[in-house]
């Protein structure tokens, strides 16, 4: 698999996720740092299936702890947690 720079992998979630959720603009730049699951982005459904996205987008398996860590609150923190795992 290609190795992506982190703004990539940034372009690419905020996609995946815009497609999902009206409430997220591909536009809007502040969205990165933005806690999407504190202010309702995804509901469970949307949530489930951003996830699932993410792991054929990425070929990524995210374990329960990923998903449940502080980092998998943000589009910047998703990224880091691709970013590192293309390197192991």
């Amino acid at each position: 698999m290609e190795l992506l720079l982190a703004k990539d992998i940034e372009n690419k979630l905020i996609k995946i996720a815009a497609d999902l959720s009206p409430m997220i603009e591909i536009n809007d730049t502040k969205i990165i740092d933005v806690d999407f699951q504190d202010e309702g982005y995804f509901d469970s459904f949307q949530l489930i299936e951003f996830i699932r996205r993410l792991e054929v987008s990425f070929g990524i398996n995210l374990s329960a702890d990923i998903i449940l860590s502080n980092e998998f609150r943000t589009f910047r923190g998703i990224a880091g947690i691709i970013e590192k795992w293309q390197y192991d």
